[in-house]
């Protein structure tokens, strides 16, 4: 895989109505935990070609047909009563390996890495670059752009941005804005 586009559900998310050029991706999509579309597409998109998602999984995203699901737990046990009983349901599913949340947490120097961070982490090492959209670091007063709760203590944002600063400064990952600025110049340049 050469690039693949990551959307955090950061509030941010809300800021531009990205939701036609996320959808055009020239690379997989793909969306994490409790992530919503109704109403939100304009600024989100609507394409989600892979899910990440904690043990504490909604039922209704699987409605969505997936090329892949990625089950996160620190619980990496095959026979892990949670991941048995998705893998009902998400045949698909597989379990993200441990070495992605311990390497990712060891970088980061805590444990309580988000979703976003381990994922991000796990394929920066096997695509050529992650585009980030929505990713805020915990750093606003909302956790997710489809509601109004705040972000809890779980996630501590200064190590997720550091963390972040040091993919983007290895030329690991790159913000969405960006990319997408590249293609429209690109685009007009060639004409």
């Amino acid at each position: 895989m050469n690039e693949i586009l990551l959307i955090g559900n950061g509030p941010s998310a809300r800021l531009s109505e990205a939701g036609a050029a996320i959808d055009s991706f020239d690379g997989p999509v793909l969306r994490f935990n409790t992530f919503r579309l109704n109403g939100h597409t304009t600024f989100v998109g609507s394409r989600c070609d892979m899910w990440a998602t904690t043990d504490n999984f909604p039922a209704w995203q699987g409605l969505f047909e997936y090329e892949r699901v990625f089950f996160m737990s620190f619980n990496t046990d095959p026979k892990n009563p949670k991941f048995l009983s998705f893998k009902e349901q998400m045949p698909k599913a597989e379990m993200l390996p441990r070495w992605a949340w311990m390497g990712c947490a060891d970088v980061m120097g805590y444990t309580g890495t988000s979703s976003g961070a381990v994922v991000a982490f796990y394929m920066a090492l096997f695509c050529q670059k992650v585009w980030l959209y929505g990713f805020d670091f915990f750093q606003t007063q909302q956790h997710h752009y489809g509601d109004n709760v705040a972000p809890g203590n779980l996630h501590k944002g200064e190590h997720e941005s550091a963390f972040f600063r040091k993919l983007y400064a290895l030329g690991r990952v790159g913000f969405f804005e960006d990319y997408h600025l590249q293609t429209e110049w690109g685009a007009k340049l060639c004409q």
